[in-house]
């Protein structure tokens, strides 16, 4: 069963690293998202507030949440769908097993 494994983890190695440096960067892309809702608060303070700067941060948090949704599709894609692989192998592996075992 090991070796069964092994030869699905060889097939789908570069899938799941890839996944993982997807997972990585939704991380820092969701660290990011407060922020940059604080930086617009700091800048909503000041009493001669600069709207471009409203603007710049507002538009910096929406592109920042677009691209962090776009990292956790495609991480979630990745790894769970592989997972969903690996579930699928193991049980045909497992019915191919039971199809050599002795019916009494």
């Amino acid at each position: 069963m090991k070796d069964k494994l092994n030869v699905f983890l060889k097939k789908y190695t570069i899938s799941y690293l890839i996944g993982i440096v997807f997972l990585v960067i939704n991380i820092y892309l969701n660290s990011l998202g407060p922020k940059i809702l604080g930086l617009t608060f700091d800048a909503l303070e000041v009493k001669a507030f600069n709207k471009a700067t409203i603007f710049h941060y507002l538009s910096l948090l929406i592109i920042v949440s677009g691209l962090g949704f776009v990292a956790r599709f495609i991480w979630r894609y990745l790894i769970m769908g592989n997972s969903r692989k690996l579930e699928c192998y193991l049980r045909e592996e497992l019915f191919k097993h039971f199809q050599t075992l002795p019916t009494n």
